[in-house]
């Protein structure tokens, strides 16, 4: 806590002063977590936090604030830029933002009581007017964004379309990427030189922390062995940490993810008792992530999070324990293998029973490895497999432009 005050009290967060009769005197609250971080050595630490946060359910907009939206990179995006790094031998390293939240500017006027155990004894009474950002702020990732893109275009950087946290400096040859997730920062360079550079100046501008070589993005861990010209992206840990969550750390391993021919209805009434919503999410994540062999029996199991009973829970478990066969499977990107976009798309044909619509299924490769995929019911019912295999290559194209633009982008 003396720790997030003192960061407060640099960025000069707030001033005291007297609350406008106008105005509303909002609350605050000190938020206690722990974090487990992977060092600059590659070494995981524990690190304590104590964010002091805004109470995000009081503001009204029009009056505490106006545009909340702000991007973040897609995990597609995340996924091409180790993909990019291994083609080309580029190093890839880390950062992180210690304060991003505090740092963006406020384009409102926001007032807060003073924190508890923080209190100014002089001033009492008096109210924190917000001159920047807080957590919990409904506009405070937007206005984090602001004034990160703002910085790296101020540096020389670009957007690179069609990712609008993605940028892009080619500098005497030399390349730099930057890939921002909120307050996660991938940085792609041609050379350690470069990096450094850019490593410099952000740590002028902003509170940051080196990590090193990149080693963890949103739970994804990145395994590199040079002397293979090889990059994993890989979920072990999260996907055992799943396991454990719904008590099949001990469970038996399977072959397959669903029985061949498996056919679920919809339960009359769901069962409660079961955490099958919340284990459905979870998959879906290390599905998302790097499990593209998931995505059939996920897309499929989560048409019943709202109509759900046993049968569904069996269909649950055995995809955990398919999982648990295969906790270290993972997409790795060869510096050998091809980096032409290629796509392979499919479709079945009425293929649910209940709707009778068609099924979708998609995938890109890039490097070695998969790094784009869908699976999906299709909209309208299909009169013929043609029409079927149609509305897919329809679907797939859509993903194409997209990925052909991405690619395109970090390529040039």
């Amino acid at each position: 806590m003396d720790e997030e005050m003192e960061a407060i009290c640099q960025k000069k967060t707030w001033r005291l002063t007297d609350c406008p009769a106008s105005r509303r005197e909002l609350k605050g609250k000190w938020v206690y977590n722990v974090n487990n971080e992977v060092e600059k050595n590659g070494n995981s630490t524990t690190r304590h936090k104590a964010p002091l946060c805004f109470m995000g359910n009081l503001p009204i907009r029009g009056l505490d604030f106006n545009e909340t939206f702000a991007p973040v990179a897609k995990l597609t995006t995340i996924r091409c830029i180790p993909a990019m790094t291994a083609a080309n031998g580029w190093e890839l390293h880390q950062m992180d933002d210690k304060t991003a939240f505090l740092s963006g500017d406020l384009d409102k006027e926001v007032y807060m009581e003073q924190p508890d155990g923080y209190v100014d004894p002089t001033y009492p009474c008096k109210v924190c007017r917000l001159l920047q950002a807080l957590y919990g702020l409904k506009q405070a990732p937007r206005m984090w964004y602001a004034k990160l893109d703002d910085f790296l275009k101020s540096q020389g950087f670009d957007n690179i379309d069609p990712d609008a946290c993605l940028y892009l400096l080619m500098n005497d040859g030399e390349i730099i990427i930057v890939l921002a997730y909120v307050d996660d920062l991938l940085l792609l360079a041609s050379s350690l030189a470069e990096i450094d550079k850019i490593k410099k100046a952000l740590e002028r501008r902003f509170e940051m922390k080196d990590l090193g070589e990149a080693k963890v993005i949103l739970g994804l861990d990145i395994r590199r062995d040079k002397a293979l010209d090889t990059l994993k992206l890989s979920q072990g840990r999260y996907a055992a940490q799943v396991l454990e969550k719904f008590g099949m750390a001990e469970c038996n391993p399977i072959g397959t993810p669903l029985k061949v021919g498996l056919q679920l209805v919809k339960a009359d009434e769901s069962d409660d008792a079961l955490p099958y919503c919340e284990a459905v999410g979870s998959l879906m994540y290390l599905m998302v992530g790097t499990r593209p062999d998931l995505a059939f029996a996920i897309g499929k199991l989560s048409r019943f999070v709202l109509c759900y009973g046993k049968e569904h829970w069996a269909a649950i478990k055995r995809v955990l324990r398919y999982a648990k066969g295969l906790l270290d499977r993972g997409l790795v990107f060869d510096k050998n293998s091809s980096c032409v976009l290629q796509d392979f798309r499919d479709a079945d044909w009425a293929g649910d029973h209940e709707t009778q619509r068609s099924t979708t299924g998609f995938t890109f490769i890039f490097g070695g490895a998969a790094f784009s995929w869908g699976y999906k019911l299709q909209k309208t019912v299909a009169l013929s497999t043609m029409e079927a295999e149609y509305m897919a290559l329809c679907e797939a194209s859509k993903d194409a432009v997209w990925l052909n633009k991405l690619v395109q982008g970090v390529a040039s």
